[in-house]
């Protein structure tokens, strides 16, 4: 089983400082410099993500009053904590909510809850916050959600904020690998299945839940949401890799996040693509690698610390 390593020594960190940012590079040399599960950045964060577009979304504070930032692979703030909530970048774009300021013109019907826009990598929004809620660009194309509480519904839009696949589904989530899930119904007695660039099912709706494909394969929920098993299908909806957990994150470096045991005592390792695990389940909770890199909670669910291990 693999532990946290002591802190790198100040010479270490020192040799690593002249790393480039602005790009994933920063964060492949970073981890290429260090030993499977070694801490590549302190933990001093009270929430952290994946690594993308050569940043890092991690939050300073709990989660009700807490602010989101971006950090860069040397661990240093590149947007500084401002955000309720937010997405990775991805296209060189993220999501984020900001608090309503029904003052402010530029944000003018804000308060009705259309607090999510996308900024760029400077922190400036590039589509002004309108959206309930918002994920990321893929290929273009990016989920949001529209209408109110009552009539919410999810579409796509493009890189300017203009709707290209209408506002239908109960949920929806990224494009990759030309395909993206989305739910039909609501909550929580929806099904999710895949739909292609034009908006067409190519697997039907059947899962309790599912999460985009990644490195051609997906993670799906069967039985009752958030109470069924999860395990991983390929493209034409076969699973690849049986349902048996708990809970799962998707393949990143040929590795994905898996849990064994139920929230919030179930602990957190990572599999191959055959199923096996490469590092036993031993986390409070994790993310993605990406670029040798993902982010882990050690201690309690609640109130432990994360950092971040080498692949």
């Amino acid at each position: 089983m693999l532990h946290f390593a002591t802190v790198l020594a100040l010479a270490a960190v020192l040799s690593l400082s002249a790393c480039g940012t602005g790009s994933n590079r920063g964060s492949a040399t970073l981890s290429s410099q260090l030993r499977t599960g070694a801490i590549a950045i302190n933990p001093q964060f009270d929430e952290a993500r994946s690594f993308s577009d050569g940043l890092a979304a991690v939050r300073i504070g709990d989660e009700h009053t807490g602010k989101w930032g971006y950090i860069d692979a040397q661990g240093h703030f590149v947007i500084n904590p401002q955000f309720n909530k937010v997405d990775s970048f991805s296209e060189g774009l993220a999501a984020v909510e900001i608090t309503p300021d029904t003052d402010a013109e530029s944000f003018a019907g804000t308060f009705l809850g259309q607090t999510w826009g996308y900024i760029d990598k400077q922190g400036r929004f590039v589509v002004k916050p309108q959206f309930g809620l918002a994920r990321s660009f893929s290929g273009g194309l990016a989920a949001v959600q529209i209408g109110n509480v009552v009539t919410a519904k999810w579409g796509y839009i493009d890189e300017q904020g203009q709707l290209v696949i209408k506002a239908q589904f109960g949920n929806a989530m990224t494009f990759s690998d030309g395909l993206a899930p989305v739910e039909m119904g609501r909550f929580p007695t929806g099904k999710w299945g895949f739909i292609d660039r034009q908006g067409q099912f190519v697997i039907s709706p059947q899962f309790a839940f599912a999460d985009p494909f990644a490195e051609g394969l997906a993670l799906v929920e069967i039985g009752q949401f958030n109470k069924g098993k999860s395990g991983y299908i390929d493209k034409q909806g076969q699973f690849a890799i049986n349902p048996e957990f708990d809970d799962g994150r998707g393949f990143s470096d040929g590795l994905a996040a898996v849990r064994v045991g139920q929230s919030p005592t179930g602990k957190w390792g990572y599999i191959d693509k055959q199923g096996h695990f490469v590092i036993e389940p031993q986390f409070a909770f994790a993310g993605s690698f990406v670029h040798g890199l993902a982010p882990v909670e050690t201690g309690d669910l609640a109130a432990g610390k994360w950092g971040y291990i080498a692949r």
